[in-house]
């Protein structure tokens, strides 16, 4: 089984459909002659159709990977790995869906700095081309970047995914080698990334009015309160 095989999670289901009429061009305006709609706006509207499936269908188990958290406008997205090198760590990051979704492949950025091979330590892309060389309509879809997203995380993926990645089309050459040439350094680093992530100066940090995910500190009263929830996650 090579790398993109092991880190994909059911990549070749067709689980969506897109509703009948959703791709509508005619309207009629208070008995006026129906008009085409622009193509702006007839795309624009078969996206938001799109997306809408796709979040409906995000509220499944089956679709929406553990231990990652979303909101409708997609604007801010988190994971928290659990176990794995970077181990306790909170990362932040957004799902930047194209005008011609789902035509075109979604892109992926960090908003938390995270050494990792498939991030670009300039740019803060998440690369997800070597999963999606080529995206595929109505076959490829938000939930399997999301599941991708987050088995990179996994040190059995990383491996796999290491063994398919060279200098050439890595988007972080270094990390990539020191994974390959000292895997306890690279873990210090990636310990690092997790450290430096749930930082209060980072955790609590406003992203701005469109970040739809916010922490916010407990006070000693509310966590009392709170903590036999948490015990039981």
């Amino acid at each position: 089984m090579n790398a993109q095989q092991q880190i994909s999670s059911s990549n070749d289901s067709l689980l969506f459909s897109t509703p009948k009429h959703a791709g509508r061009a005619l309207q009629t305006l208070g008995g006026a002659t129906p008009q085409l709609q622009s193509p702006f706006h007839h795309t624009q509207h078969m996206k938001r159709n799109q997306l809408l499936i796709e979040l409906n269908y995000l509220r499944s188990r089956r679709h929406c990977p553990s231990r990652m958290y979303i909101m409708p406008s997609m604007s801010t997205l988190n994971v928290f790995p659990r176990s794995g090198y970077w181990k306790g760590g909170v990362f932040r990051f957004r799902i930047n869906i194209p005008l011609e979704y789902p035509n075109v492949r979604p892109s992926v950025h960090m908003l938390t700095n995270l050494f990792h091979p498939l991030v670009d330590p300039n740019s803060g892309e998440f690369t997800i081309r070597h999963q999606f060389p080529q995206w595929r309509p109505n076959r490829d879809y938000v939930f399997h970047i999301l599941h991708y997203i987050k088995n990179s995380f996994k040190p059995a993926c990383l491996a796999a995914l290491a063994l398919d990645l060279t200098a050439d089309n890595c988007p972080n050459p270094a990390a990539l080698e020191l994974y390959k040439s000292d895997i306890k350094l690279f873990e210090e680093y990636a310990s690092r990334s997790s450290k430096y992530s749930v930082d209060p100066k980072t955790l609590y940090c406003n992203l701005g009015p469109d970040c739809t995910i916010v922490f916010n500190r407990l006070g000693e009263n509310e966590f009392g309160t709170r903590q036999p929830t948490f015990s039981r996650q």
